[in-house]
Formats: structure tokens, C-alpha cells, sequence
């Protein structure tokens, strides 16, 4: 059942990780074509991270990932919300 779970999680993580990277990709085009889309692409961008980091904390809930695995990488989102925060 864990590899289940886990395997399950990791498709999960690599829909977000790619749905993420469009939409940077799109929020980059954006900014340096002068586009007004980058609020909502920021928006965007920013509920995908929660979802991915709310994704990250159900997985150490669970038992899926160790508090010291997860930790890395909801710093890393953290930040990046931080990051949109000040844009």
C-alpha cells in the first residue's frame, strides 16, 4: 500500500511541478512582452504552490515522507511565496 500511496503522490507532484512551469513560462513571456496578465498568473502561481505544499504536509501526515524530507522543500515554496508576495 505504500508504494501505492507513494506512487500516487509522485504523479501528483509531477501534474503540479508541470502545471507550475507553464505557468511560469507563461508569466515570463508575459513580463517581457509588457503583457497585464502577470497579477493573475501570480495568483495562479501562488495557489499552486499552497496546493503543493498542502500536498507535501498531507504526504508527512500520512507517513508517506519524513518531516526532514518535506522540510527542504516547503522551505523552497515558502520562499517562493514569499517571493510573489513582493512582486
Amino acid at each position: 500500500i505504500y508504494e501505492e500511496m507513494r506512487s500516487s503522490y509522485q504523479v501528483q507532484i509531477v501534474k503540479a511541478e508541470r502545471a507550475l512551469r507553464d505557468l511560469y513560462n507563461q508569466w515570463a513571456i508575459d513580463v517581457a512582452t509588457g503583457k497585464g496578465q502577470s497579477s493573475r498568473l501570480n495568483g495562479i502561481h501562488r495557489r499552486l504552490l499552497l496546493v503543493e505544499k498542502g500536498a507535501l504536509a498531507e504526504a508527512v501526515r500520512r507517513g508517506i515522507l519524513t518531516d526532514d524530507t518535506a522540510k527542504d522543500q516547503l522551505r523552497q515554496i515558502d520562499e517562493k511565496l514569499l517571493k510573489l508576495g513582493e512582486d
